[in-house]
């Protein structure tokens, strides 16, 4: 398995991926469930910000198909995370070595602190937040938990 930066080749596996992950886990869709048709747009406005500098996108990538995907969009020294990996991958650590890497990646773009938006019914990224050092926030609006981690 290869871990990399979102490359232009990667639109259509990355495309079937987030349809995937929406269909099984909406709560998982921070920003909110995409029509089918918004997703390839998406994903080339990705693209446009990762070469923009306004984002660092990792992907995992296994036989040419992207399994996993870590972004972290860029406000300032702010960032913000949201990850997604394939059903039959979690629990492998996939998503733990694409994160460090995605943050490592977002150091060098000027993020000092990545924050995570997650719904409060996805317990299990709660806790793969937490077990990655990012820490509870107060403050959330209903329904959210918000969690942040500082970057050194």
């Amino acid at each position: 398995m290869e871990i990399r930066e979102l490359r232009s080749g990667d639109a259509r596996s990355l495309s079937r991926l987030i349809a995937d992950v929406q269909d099984e886990l909406p709560e998982a869709m921070t920003f909110g469930v995409l029509p089918p048709e918004q997703i390839g747009e998406t994903v080339k406005w990705k693209l446009d910000a990762v070469g923009r500098g306004a984002m660092a996108d990792l992907v995992a990538v296994d036989g040419g198909a992207v399994v996993a995907d870590c972004e972290i969009l860029c406000e300032g020294r702010e960032g913000t995370v949201g990850i997604i990996i394939e059903k039959r991958r979690r629990g492998r650590g996939i998503g733990g070595r694409l994160l460090e890497r995605c943050i490592a990646r977002s150091r060098e773009l000027g993020v000092r602190t990545v924050r995570a938006r997650i719904m409060e019914s996805n317990v299990r990224a709660i806790s793969f937040f937490a077990r990655a050092d990012f820490e509870k926030q107060a403050g959330a609006p209903g329904g959210v938990v918000l969690m942040s981690r500082a970057l050194l």
